[in-house]
C-alpha cells in the first residue's frame, strides 16, 4: 500500500472504479458502468459491464446492487428539468 492508501500495483485500477461509481451515482454512465435492462424487471439500470475482471464476483454484486440508484437520480434530473 501507499501512503495514499491505493494498492500499488493495481492503484490507478481502483481509482477509475472509485470514479466510475461516483459518476454512475451522479446518473453518468462510463467504460466500466453502463446502461442496461434489468433482467427481472425488465426495466432499464445502470450496472457494471460483462467482463470486467478486476472485481470478484461479491464486489460486483455489491456494486450492482447501489448503481441502480443512480439511474433514479438521473431520471429524476430529466424530470426536474421538464418542470
Amino acid at each position: 500500500m501507499t501512503d495514499s492508501g491505493f494498492m500499488t500495483c493495481t492503484g490507478i485500477h481502483f481509482k477509475r472504479m472509485y470514479h466510475e461509481i461516483l459518476f454512475a451515482l451522479l446518473g453518468l454512465t462510463g467504460d466500466i458502468i453502463i446502461l442496461s435492462e434489468d433482467p427481472i424487471l425488465r426495466l432499464p439500470t445502470f450496472r457494471i459491464k460483462d467482463g470486467y475482471s478486476l472485481l470478484n464476483d461479491a464486489e460486483q454484486e455489491q456494486i450492482n446492487q447501489i448503481l441502480p440508484l443512480g439511474w433514479y437520480y438521473q431520471q429524476f434530473q430529466h424530470f426536474q428539468a421538464e418542470i
